[in-house]
């Protein structure tokens, strides 16, 4: 059934004319078309600035100093070795990748480069670098007494490796238009926290095996589906009764 422009102005104002809407009503109508128009605009100009921000980011990819850094750490990237600080030509490519690697998940963060994007074309040189180094990140941290090292690239890393799991945040990620690096890393904290309790995991995840926590966040992601499922179910059964 089609409702008349009549019809929906009834519906939502309670006049039947346009011409009969108070002026209170007239300015906030007006106000919200406004409001929408501009967001709508601003997201599309972000969306717009990011494809060239990523277009141009491509060539930075294609460096030669950086193609030879990843040359160097082969090694402990392809056989998934644990990387160890020294001073070394090895250890001073690790150091530049890790760099290179930060600022670009930085730049995810901010929107000013495509998440979707770095993810199909670096996710597996971003995945095998993280985990190789994760325990080296937890020991710099630990000296330098700074829990924001390689912080982006973490959250980068967890959101691309475990999922971001949480709807409210991919929601909110649709509403502003930029990823939730932060809340994505909070929900993921919080998770682990029940996750390492119920599976005796290690108290830091930088020193666990991501492999094994990513099953343990899955699983855990099942059962809190089941219990809301079983959990709306009763309360359908008892409130029929």
């Amino acid at each position: 059934m089609t409702m008349t422009f009549s019809e929906i102005l009834e519906w939502l104002l309670g006049v039947s004319d346009i011409k009969e809407i108070k002026q209170g009503y007239a300015v906030i109508i007006s106000s919200t078309v406004v409001v929408i128009g501009w967001y709508f605009t601003r997201i599309g100009q972000a969306k717009s600035d990011r494809v060239k921000n990523t277009a141009g980011f491509v060539t930075v990819l294609r460096d030669k100093e950086l193609a030879d850094a990843r040359q160097q750490i082969a090694d402990i990237v392809n056989n998934r070795q644990e990387f160890v600080q020294g001073k070394t030509a090895q250890s001073l490519a690790m150091s530049k990748i890790l760099a290179h690697l930060e600022y670009q998940s930085a730049s995810v963060r901010l929107g000013l480069i495509s998440e979707s994007f770095i993810d199909k074309t670096e996710r597996t040189f971003i995945h095998t670098v993280f985990r190789s180094c994760s325990k080296h990140v937890h020991k710099m941290r630990l000296e330098r007494k700074s829990k924001t090292i390689y912080e982006n690239l973490e959250m980068l890393y967890i959101r691309s490796f475990i999922g971001r799991m949480n709807p409210v945040i991919q929601l909110i990620e649709l509403i502003t238009g930029r990823p939730q690096f932060y809340l994505s890393l909070l929900d993921f904290k919080l998770k682990y926290f029940f996750i390492r309790n119920i599976n005796h995991l290690d108290r830091d995840y930088l020193l666990e095996d991501w492999f094994r926590t990513k099953k343990c966040a899955s699983n855990f992601k099942r059962l809190t589906l089941l219990l809301v499922t079983l959990t709306v179910l009763i309360a359908i059964f008892y409130k029929s009764r």
